[in-house]
């Protein structure tokens, strides 16, 4: 009797340690999942979360005033397709199909805000599991219109340099880690050489 008793008294005592450890489990869950969602929903950046099919089912603040939607049109039915370009949309299928399986996916793209204006980004896509089950996708899109434009302006910096260099009846030349980057057509002749 008294054997059977520490065996009872044993399952019961780890019982209530399973039932401890699963409440303190479910509560450091819900603490973490709470950080996530106040991270997500301050970050200077697009947080979204997709379903398998590209419905949208969370958009943080950042994202809701970039791309111009309220939650009530994340409500009444938003899929991840309104939002990209039409040019992009068959990559953004494959991306989305890729990460879903496992494997993550990073794409520039060009996004299209509600009242129809554009602008360029970088999608960060990662699947979503739950259960170990896939069930959809997370992602950051980073809106990279102030880069794209800083390499417009270089590249007509670039450019303009370039054809004054050409133009130019002095030789004019680059070095770089002592080897010549750039030549002008006059510096190339006065040597004897092609600029190649």
């Amino acid at each position: 009797g008294t054997m059977l008793l520490s065996i009872v008294l044993g399952l019961v005592i780890i019982s209530a340690l399973n039932i401890r450890m699963r409440s303190v489990t479910e509560g450091e869950l819900k603490e973490s999942q709470g950080k996530y969602r106040d991270l997500s929903l301050q970050l200077p950046q697009t947080a979204f979360e997709l379903d398998e099919k590209g419905n949208m089912f969370f958009l943080n603040r950042f994202g809701s005033q970039a791309l111009g939607y309220t939650q009530e049109d994340l409500q009444a039915g938003l899929n991840v397709l309104q939002i990209v370009s039409e040019e992009d949309k068959e990559r953004i299928i494959e991306d989305m199909r890729r990460t879903i399986e496992g494997s993550p996916q990073v794409r520039e793209l060009a996004l299209v805000r509600k009242n129809g204006s554009r602008f360029p980004a970088i999608a960060y896509l990662l699947p979503a599991a739950k259960d170990g089950r896939a069930v959809g996708l997370r992602g950051i899109f980073l809106d990279i219109s102030e880069r794209k434009k800083t390499e417009m302006a270089l590249r007509e910096s670039e450019n303009k340099f370039r054809d004054l260099a050409e133009k130019s009846v002095v030789g004019i030349y680059l070095i770089q880690d002592d080897l010549f980057k750039y030549v002008n057509p006059i510096l190339a002749q006065t040597f004897g050489y092609t600029v190649d």
